[in-house]
């Protein structure tokens, strides 16, 4: 019996049932596996970032435009009508002047105003902001030494509470640490924008000793975060590839093979922590969402891709991401296969039909009621479609087996308030880690990993809190050079 896919072929080609028939057995089997194999390769070259997990980086010209097209055709930018926003006025008891007063000389008309004559109305209030010229302020500490009478040694005065072993203070080093976590600086870079902007020169060893500093202020902090994430009831999960050249896990033995190593976050809505760890599998999966190997407890809610570390979790307890089976419903449309080709297509309409009411719920048009109801026949609808997938090629059955065996995990979003159907918060914090491994090239010993995790937990947690990251990250510096407590990254 021959499959759809070689039925599709021979019917396009004109080849009857009566040629088929005189075929040899041999030349039959060795023919369908090419035509197969002509379908993989076919599927393959079409992968981009529309239909699988390939990074919108490596898509190739040829590769059609997304499947939703722009919702409106207005061009780009400020729109007829759209009232001009400025900068405001600081009030003038923050100027750091005295205001400067100008007058008109001469009128147009070539009249000349006389030195005394009288202003009318209010004047027309012009600021200027300026940054001024930043410069390095140099404190040299003179350690004297004396020597004891009463055992001859000669000691030297201890530094004072609070000034650094090394030659870059607090502030310096909190800048360093920002440039290299929040915007992603190679070690080379941050010392140029320090030369040319602060005037500051620095070798790129020294970088590296104010991020080790900066890595060590910050563990306790970022051990806190870890907790709380541990205890929130709703997370996004995911984990992108990361370059660790050297240097196994901690408290894990050196091997001959290391293996490839991969950036981990989880993003409840209050804080965001990051994990690099050489595997993708359960065992880092439970050291990130906090879960011990015997828990039996998952009150909390994860949502993440289909990807087999998360297994280990109940259905109850997940929520699989509907971004990424947008996309790999659009590889099932996209498929030789007819079958594949209208279950694809049907589910893409079905897709379209949940984040339309999605979004209308989240807007406030729906409560959280009617959504469940607006999305019963959409729920109905996806169930029959996956499961009249055993009638399609073998890729696409397995697709929708495996989704019916994930049913329940697919629409949690439905049962419990505050869990989202997709995973972007997941992806976004993925984007930071991703653009530090592009500029910097990863890292090259595990004491580099364990300064990108905690920075970028920092960086992270502090924009979802609303706190300046320069000025926590010098408070935290100063609070470890006098010894006294460090701020918490997430308040009590």
């Amino acid at each position: 019996m021959r499959s759809s896919i070689l039925t599709t072929f021979c019917a396009d080609r004109d080849i009857s049932d009566e040629d088929w028939a005189h075929t040899p057995e041999s030349i039959r089997r060795a023919f369908e596996w090419l035509v197969q194999e002509r379908a993989r390769l076919q599927e393959q070259t079409q992968q981009s970032s529309r239909n699988s997990s390939v990074p919108p980086s490596q898509d190739r010209p040829q590769h059609k435009k997304p499947r939703r097209p722009r919702c409106t055709t207005r061009k780009p930018g400020g729109q007829p009508g759209h009232r001009g926003v400025t900068r405001p006025l600081v009030p003038p008891e923050q100027l750091t002047t005295p205001p400067i007063v100008v007058v008109p000389e001469t009128c147009p008309c070539g009249h000349v105003f006389p030195d005394a004559a009288a202003t009318t109305g209010a004047p027309y209030r012009h600021q200027v902001f300026e940054i001024p010229p930043i410069t390095p302020t140099i404190t040299e500490y003179q350690l004297h030494h004396r020597t004891c009478p009463t055992c001859g040694d000669t000691v030297r005065a201890p530094r004072p509470a609070g000034v650094p072993a090394r030659t870059l203070g607090p502030n310096a080093q909190a800048l360093i640490a920002l440039l290299s976590g929040e915007y992603h600086l190679a070690k080379r870079k941050v010392a140029a924008l320090l030369h040319d902007v602060c005037g500051l020169t620095v070798s790129a060893a020294a970088i590296c000793a104010a991020e080790a500093a900066v890595s060590t202020g910050l563990a306790t902090p970022v051990d806190a975060v870890r907790t709380a994430v541990a205890q929130a009831a709703v997370k996004n999960v995911d984990e992108s590839g990361w370059r660790q050249r050297q240097d196994p896990d901690p408290d894990q033995p050196e091997a001959p093979a290391l293996k490839r190593p991969w950036l981990w976050s989880a993003t409840p809505p209050a804080a965001t922590v990051y994990l690099i760890r050489r595997g993708r599998n359960q065992t880092v999966a439970r050291e990130l969402l906090g879960i011990a190997d015997d828990a039996t407890d998952y009150a909390a809610i994860v949502t993440s891709d289909r990807a087999g570390a998360y297994n280990f979790l109940p259905l109850s307890a997940r929520q699989i991401c509907w971004a990424h089976l947008d996309r790999d419903f659009l590889a099932i449309s996209e498929r030789t296969d007819p079958t594949a080709h209208r279950i694809g297509a049907a589910l893409l309409l079905q897709v379209d039909a949940l984040f339309h009411a999605w979004h209308q719920y989240r807007d406030g048009t729906l409560s959280f009621a009617a959504l469940g109801e607006t999305l019963a026949p959409v729920r109905e609808t996806v169930t029959d479609l996956l499961r009249d997938g055993h009638h399609a090629d073998a890729k696409t059955k397995t697709v929708c087996h495996n989704l019916l065996q994930l049913d329940p995990a697919l629409w949690t979003f439905l049962r419990v308030k505050g869990v989202e159907p997709t995973n972007n918060a997941a992806e976004r914090s993925q984007r930071r880690g991703v653009m530090k491994r592009n500029h910097t090239c990863g890292t090259h010993s595990s004491a580099g990993s364990r300064y990108v995790e905690r920075i970028l937990t920092t960086v992270a947690t502090c924009q979802q809190q609303g706190v300046n990251t320069l000025a926590y990250l010098t408070a935290a510096l100063r609070a470890q050079g006098h010894g006294t407590p460090i701020p918490p990254l997430i308040p009590a």
